[in-house]
């Protein structure tokens, strides 16, 4: 999908009222998208064991409120390895989503990354 020029691709407006650590991972994590990196949980080399249902579940509560096709998008889409670089899975990457452990049929889940990982750095 292209973007016209003039057009805002990023809005960091809402952090006024994010503690100072949360506006960190959010912008650290929102910049990595602007150098290109994608969600870590969507790498062709993530294998995260999913109880699909329970994940479909916890997003169609607010503030989500995400039908089965966005969760689909957001969450269980996998690129494919022709269309991008990749490394191997990183669970401490900052692009992570975080994955509640109730949401995994192994229950290891993934927090909230703060900090960019080796791999990020790479």
């Amino acid at each position: 999908m292209l973007i016209p020029t003039n057009a805002t691709t990023m809005n960091l407006g809402w952090l006024t009222s994010a503690s100072a650590s949360e506006a960190r991972r959010v912008i650290l994590h929102e910049f990595g998208h602007a150098l290109g990196f994608i969600h870590e949980h969507s790498s062709p080399t993530a294998n995260i064991p999913y109880d699909r249902e329970k994940v479909y579940a916890y997003y169609a509560q607010a503030p989500n409120s995400w039908d089965r096709a966005t969760v689909d998008r957001n969450i269980f889409l996998k690129y494919s390895v022709a269309e991008t670089n990749y490394s191997t899975y990183d669970r401490s990457s900052i692009m992570h989503y975080v994955v509640p452990p109730e949401l995994t049929t192994n229950g290891v889940g993934v927090p909230f990354n703060t900090e960019l990982s080796t791999i990020d750095k790479q």
